[in-house]
């Protein structure tokens, strides 16, 4: 099934120990963090985080001094099978939906859990729950 999280992107100066003083900061607010990804080139760097507590995020990032961008995004999990990624995307295609952003997160050995930031998320919501049926429905 497809979720709805929060992305927060964070400029950092990319420099030792930014990942950690956030993971701290994360910590002390008791925010689970459900994917993340790391991105510098030379001083500068983006930490990109998804969570489901937004609230709690927010105030360890502002405990940093740190702002964000926050986004919409969606999960959904593909199967780990040659094919799928391109069915999945082709329904998006097909929907007319454009991805702006996406990156993989942990998933299980059967499948992946793909994060997407998409131009129209409430008609992607739709069609990626469409798709997340028929994995329950291949599976029985």
């Amino acid at each position: 099934m497809e979720r709805t999280h929060t992305q927060f992107t964070v400029p950092v100066k990319n420099e030792l120990g930014q990942l950690r003083k956030l993971a701290l900061a994360l910590a002390r607010e008791q925010v689970v963090v459900l994917g993340l990804c790391w991105q510098a080139e030379r001083e500068a760097g983006f930490i990109r985080f998804i969570t489901d507590q937004a609230i709690g995020a927010a105030k360890a990032l502002e405990g940093l001094g740190w702002t964000a961008v926050r986004t919409p995004v969606l999960s959904v999990p593909v199967p780990n099978k040659p094919g799928e990624l391109a069915r999945m995307l082709k329904l998006l295609d097909d929907g007319g939906i454009l991805v702006d952003e996406m990156y993989g997160t942990s998933g299980s050995p059967e499948a992946c859990r793909l994060v997407l930031c998409v131009d129209k998320p409430d008609r992607a919501e739709k069609l990626l729950a469409a798709f997340a049926e028929t994995l329950v429905l291949a599976t029985h």
